[in-house]
């Protein structure tokens, strides 16, 4: 796990984008496979969300207005 951040819809409430980085699939499996996560998804599913969407990607460059090194050229 490298870190998570969560955002809140301004246009849509109740609405939230979380995003975890990860070193690797493995990574991802394993706290998947952990136990209080699961205990954590159910009561998710059950008390907190109406519905959920999950999207796996890999990041392919990561900048902002002062790091452009990694920007395109």
């Amino acid at each position: 796990f490298i870190s998570i951040e969560r955002f809140t819809s301004l246009s849509e409430e109740g609405k939230l984008c979380s995003l975890s980085f990860w070193e690797d699939e493995a990574s991802i499996k394993q706290w998947r496979e952990f136990d209080m996560h699961r205990v954590a998804q159910e009561k998710g599913k059950a008390e907190i969300f109406a519905d959920f969407r999950i999207r796996v990607a890999e990041v392919v460059r990561d900048y902002g207005m002062n790091t452009r090194q990694e920007g395109p050229e």
